[in-house]
């Protein structure tokens, strides 16, 4: 019971240091109450949190309380960057945590999202919604334009995996970075957390690197073995270091 009433309290401690003492308290609570909720396809509630000015969505029985965890509490995008992005390209945008915080960084960004399964997607564009500086494509990240599907459709809602097919059952459009840049020209950060899609991504040509300055990735050796160092090789070449690991992400800039 005292290790209990430990962790209770450490993780309370974790929400207000974020949120302050009474909206810490009051998400702590939400998040609490929604992990004991049965799912449904339907059901959301909403989060009040200081790095947005709409309330955030969240369902039950899925990872979206983790992905907000990462994110908020945590804090995987709460890292120094030097520069003022115009542009960010979140791949893997899931329901939009990351756009929220990086809009809350820099609230003149223009976020560009992709994000494969429509479930994730349609939340997305609900979390989105009031900004006007936000595209979405559902859609996945690829090396070119081909048919995908998405692998594992009963999977957890973060970890949605899409490789090439010819069955059409769970089709999903392929975008590539030189199609987003033909509309932005430029790439201030490119955030990706696409599953193991990464290999795939810089195993192609990769003259779209010439135009992004900074690198935000989740690598996922677990389904792309070699995937590490394929990338970290690319993109020295291309002139980025890297600069640091945050959480599960590692960030190479020019």
């Amino acid at each position: 019971m005292a290790n209990k009433i430990a962790r209770l309290t450490k993780s309370i401690k974790h929400f207000t240091k974020r949120f302050g003492i009474l909206a810490g308290l009051v998400v702590f609570l939400k998040i609490a109450i929604l992990k004991r909720l049965p799912g449904s396809n339907n059901r959301v509630i909403n989060v009040k949190i200081p790095q947005s000015s709409s309330p955030v969505l969240m369902r039950p029985k899925t990872t979206d309380a983790n992905v907000f965890w990462q994110v908020f509490i945590e804090g995987d995008y709460d890292f120094p960057i030097d520069f003022e992005p115009k542009v960010i390209v979140d791949a893997g945008a899931h329901i939009g945590y990351a756009s929220i915080y990086m809009l809350y960084r820099f609230p003149d960004v223009k976020i560009i999202a992709v994000e494969p399964e429509p479930s994730n997607a349609a939340l997305y564009a609900k979390n989105l919604a009031s900004r006007e500086n936000v595209t979405l494509h559902q859609a996945a990240l690829w090396r070119d334009n081909t048919h995908l599907n998405i692998e594992n459709p009963d999977a957890d809602s973060w970890s949605f995996r899409v490789e090439e097919s010819t069955d059409d059952s769970h089709g999903v459009k392929a975008i590539t970075v030189m199609d987003i840049l033909e509309d932005t020209g430029h790439i201030d950060i490119l955030k990706l957390d696409i599953e193991g899609a990464e290999k795939e991504l810089f195993s192609g040509d990769s003259k779209w690197l010439a135009n992004v300055t900074m690198v935000i990735l989740e690598l996922h050796e677990k389904y792309a073995p070699g995937c590490t160092k394929l990338i970290h090789d690319v993109l020295t070449q291309h002139g980025f270091q890297k600069e640091l690991d945050k959480g599960e992400n590692v960030i190479y800039q020019k």
